[in-house]
């Protein structure tokens, strides 16, 4: 066998047979012939020579089903004259011979024939030109014996499929009918492959016969990887596997898209790569799935062995890497009816096992319920322990909350309620025995513009921090420091000096200035100003105006340059 690539689409039968073009044929690398995803016309030519005893009547198979054109001459070269059989055509509904499929041409063989067969060839997506010669004896035994393969065949994925979308019905678990489209996705796909299809469905749809190889397969393998990734829930377990699967359904739902689209050839050679890794990576998902203790794994890794060996085996045909073998295919038949079986199998195990989980789990709760009798006189025996526990938390929470009733939310210091409080009985005190009374206001400084450049959470770390340096400076248990309102706080200190408040506050103002603030999104300094007031001996001062002269004094730091002590 020789093949020649067209110059043009107008080539024909004399342009080939011109003698300038002899030196252009070429001898195939690789049986059958396999030209990559070409979308040329190419001519193919076989020399036929038979003896006397030949037997008259032979088929010329073509056994790839993706031609968009086949047409066939017979060159006579003994009396030189070109003979145009009646099995030239373009489609495979306008062959004689079209119930055998793909493509079958009749040839007659005389005593000492010595002719030139010539193929023109145009595919729709792969060039392969796989090429029989037979009896017509032995051709009709085996079609006959194909055709009853191919009506088990479809016959047992159709029973497969009715019975599981009625289990769909019944049962409303999604699980039968992602298996049903599935199943459906199948049965397109054999369909092109077989030229069932291109033959009697949709012989003269132009689309499907350009577009449909790439369409069904795409669909068959998108639909794989949904159906795996929901019978063996890996939304639900995660890991790589749920990502393995995503992104071989992402993958071939993309491909199927551009399928549909007008340019599609150039898709092929993508889909030969992704259809191959495909297998590997889905093998590999199962096998693992399994390993981790899937028993719905096991049994679909079982299921799939068989199909996604023979799908290697078959795509590493269709892309050259091997000779193309129509065992392949046919293994790959095979392996889809025991995949669809099993699967079948696998999801009536998963009903038995669902059902018998479902049981154990009602056995357990019958057997906590006569637990739970059992212990019904204890529990009642313990009710009175129990509640007189609760009362005693009761009491106990209650003090907490008139605790955080005290309390600042944020800095955890007193609140400006507890603060009112202490200062009112602290100056009553401090007048009754003659005692030194003084207070320290504090305010942040730039406190606003740390809020409105770094955002409010840096705002609340800051608060904090001050907090925690004004509680570990005010050291003694009479000491009390609470947070004023806003950025400011203030510090009673009874029995002091405004002379010694003043060094408390001086140390606080140094201990803020050289104590880091560190944060996730920031790294600062942070100062602040600090006004001491002294309760004067005078009966008649309120803590309202011991309060004012600090505020005072605190106002007067701040306009003085900030981060300084001033007394009132």
């Amino acid at each position: 066998m020789q093949y020649l690539i067209a110059d043009d689409d107008h080539t024909d039968i004399d342009d080939i047979l011109k003698e300038k073009r002899e030196g252009l044929w070429q001898n195939p690398d690789i049986t059958p012939l396999y030209l990559g995803n070409t979308h040329t016309r190419i001519w193919v030519r076989l020399r036929l020579t038979s003896h006397a005893n030949v037997p008259p009547d032979w088929i010329l198979q073509v056994t790839w089903p993706y031609f968009k054109e086949i047409e066939l001459y017979l060159f006579d070269t003994i009396d030189g004259q070109l003979i145009f059989p009646k099995s030239s055509m373009t489609q495979a509904a306008h062959n004689p011979l079209a119930a055998h499929l793909p493509f079958a041409f009749a040839l007659s063989a005389s005593p000492a024939m010595d002719r030139i067969m010539y193929l023109k060839l145009h595919a729709s997506v792969k060039m392969l030109v796989p090429l029989k010669i037979v009896r017509k004896s032995t051709f009709e035994q085996k079609t006959l014996v194909r055709h009853i393969l191919l009506g088990l065949f479809f016959g047992a994925l159709l029973a497969m499929g009715c019975y599981n979308i009625s289990l769909y019905f019944f049962t409303k678990d999604d699980s039968y009918a992602y298996y049903v489209v599935y199943v459906i996705s199948i049965i397109l796909y054999t369909l092109g492959m077989t030229g069932l299809g291109q033959t009697y469905l949709w012989p003269k749809n132009s689309w499907l016969l350009a577009h449909g190889y790439g369409v069904f397969s795409s669909f068959s393998f998108l639909t794989a990887s949904l159906f795996i990734r929901r019978i063996l829930s890996l939304p639900f377990y995660g890991g790589w596997p749920l990502h393995v699967t995503n992104l071989v359904a992402i993958y071939w739902g993309i491909m199927f898209a551009l399928y549909l689209g007008p340019n599609y050839q150039w898709l092929v050679t993508t889909e030969d790569f992704g259809a191959t890794t495909t297998c590997v990576a889905l093998l590999v998902t199962l096998f693992f799935c399994w390993y981790q203790g899937s028993i719905t794994a096991k049994y679909i890794t079982i299921a799939w062995t068989l199909l996604l060996l023979s799908t290697i085996l078959l795509m590493m045909g269709l892309t050259g890497i091997i000779p193309f073998s129509p065992m392949a295919q046919n293994s790959q038949n095979v392996g889809l009816v025991a995949e669809v079986i099993l699967l079948s199998l696998t999801l009536a195990e998963r009903i038995n096992r669902t059902r018998q989980e479902k049981e154990e789990a009602q056995e357990k709760v019958l057997a906590m319920e006569r637990q739970a009798k059992t212990e019904l006189e204890i529990r009642v025996n313990q009710r009175t322990v129990e509640l007189r526990r609760t009362l005693q938390a009761l009491e106990s929470a209650n003090k907490e909350l008139d605790t955080l009733s005290l309390t600042d939310d944020l800095t955890q210091l007193a609140n400006r309620r507890h603060f009112n409080a202490v200062l009112q009985q602290e100056c009553k005190r401090a007048k009754r025995y003659c005692q030194p009374l003084s207070i320290i206001l504090a305010d942040i400084d730039h406190f606003k513009m740390i809020n409105d450049t770094f955002g409010h959470h840096i705002g609340d770390k800051c608060l904090q921090h001050i907090a925690h340096i004004l509680g570990s400076q005010a050291r003694r248990a009479e000491d009390l420091v609470a947070r004023f309102g806003g950025e400011e706080f203030v510090i009673i200190l009874p029995g002091t000096s405004i002379e010694i408040a003043a060094a408390t506050a001086e140390r606080i103002r140094h201990s803020v200035q050289t104590a880091p603030f560190h944060t996730d999104e920031s790294d600062f300094k942070i100062t602040v100003s600090l006004g001491v007031a002294e309760l004067s001996s005078r009966e008649s001062e309120t803590e309202e105006e011991l309060i004012k002269k600090a505020d005072k004094a605190m106002y007067h730091a701040k306009n003085s340059g900030r981060n300084r002590v001033e007394i009132f």
